[in-house]
């Protein structure tokens, strides 16, 4: 009987051991099983979030480009800007005009609309604006100093009709090298001071569709532009015009300028206008009347290659100083000019020079 006892005991162990052993493989096959059916789950999960992140960049993108092909006309412009370091901080436009950006897009993406943003790569940046400037008259400064900003374009959204003033509104801009301002609207505008001043990268200049019928003040326009080759001024109509000094102030690399359709009549000040122009080799200015000058001062001062002046209808005025008119130019040359004239800037034409004279 107790051996039997035994025998039944450990019949009943091994039983219990038995159990414990399938119900442990029956946790882990689970485990294994749920383990599976969850990493699947996952899988599919995160495919299901690729591909509709995958869409919705390809319908931005698509979005994007039909903008773009579009020229986003529900945009105002769009500018360029230039990032060299990671994380860099670049200023867009003027503090004075945060109010004024209705929304931005960023390379397809929009942000919130602000006066300078952060950029985590180098690289260039292509920003839509839009703008509300229905209730300004003047668009000063508006760029002044955006050391970043390598190319702009203004769109037909971009309504300067009532706009009289553009001065410094791209103000030392230095890394602009392309800019498209065909679509503005100028019949009322004034004054376009220093518009372009020290924008010493941009090599052209097209203002074919600029209606300069109101505009007085153009002091400073190019100064500064020193890789600016030509410029057609054709259009412009300056019988308004009371200030050009400085105009083309140390644009070295200008090699011609065509004026013959400047009307100079009203100018009052005209200092400086060509100094520094140091690869200007010829100018005829023989339609530039004078009768109301003050101040000839450095007219063609260090233009060390001009070999041909024409400036036969400037006249004297009392009011008018001549200091270094034409100091500093090439040793030999040409120059066509009234005799009274000729006594006040005599002693600034170098002696090689073949003086022209024409009758008053």
């Amino acid at each position: 009987m107790k051996g039997n006892y035994i025998k039944i005991e450990n019949i009943e162990s091994k039983n219990i051991e038995n159990n414990i052993q399938k119900n442990y493989l029956s946790k882990y096959a689970f485990a294994i099983i749920s383990f599976i059916i969850l990493t699947l789950m996952a899988y599919l999960i995160i495919q299901l979030y690729i591909k509709i992140e995958n869409k919705n960049d390809e319908e931005n993108y698509q979005i994007f480009q039909l903008l773009e092909e579009n020229n986003k006309s529900n945009y105002s412009f769009k500018a360029t800007y230039e990032a060299n370091l990671y994380n860099e901080n670049i200023d867009l436009i003027n503090r004075k005009y945060k109010d004024n950006i209705v929304k931005m897009e960023i390379n397809g993406e929009k942000v919130f609309p602000c006066i300078n943003f952060v950029f985590m790569n180098p690289g260039n940046y292509t920003i839509y604006f839009l703008l509300n400037i229905k209730e300004l008259e003047k668009l000063d400064e508006m760029f002044k100093g955006i050391k970043k900003l390598t190319s702009i374009s203004f769109s037909k959204e971009f309504d300067t009709t009532n706009i009289k003033s553009l001065r410094y509104m791209l103000f030392e801009c230095k890394k602009l090298t392309s800019v498209d301002i065909s679509n503005f609207v100028t019949k009322n505008i004034v004054d376009i001071a220093y518009l372009f001043y020290g924008c010493s990268s941009l090599p052209s200049v097209d203002l074919h569709n600029f209606n300069s019928k109101s505009i007085k003040v153009m002091v400073s326009l190019f100064e500064g532009c020193s890789s600016l080759t030509s410029i057609d001024l054709s259009a412009f109509d300056t019988r308004y015009v009371t200030h050009i000094n400085y105009m083309f102030k140390d644009c070295s690399s200008l090699t011609s300028v065509d004026l013959s359709n400047f009307n100079t009549e009203n100018v009052i000040y005209i200092d400086y206008i060509f100094s520094g122009c140091s690869s200007l080799t010829s100018l005829d200015l023989s339609n530039f009347k004078t009768p109301k000058v003050k101040y000839m001062n450095f007219l063609f001062n260090k233009c060390r290659k001009l070999q041909y002046l024409d400036i036969s209808n400037f006249g004297t005025n009392s009011r008018s100083s001549y200091s270094e008119f034409c100091s500093f130019i090439n040793s030999t040359g040409t120059i066509k000019l009234r005799r009274d004239l000729y006594d006040n800037i005599n002693k600034y034409i170098p002696k090689k020079w073949e003086v022209i004279f024409v009758e008053n």
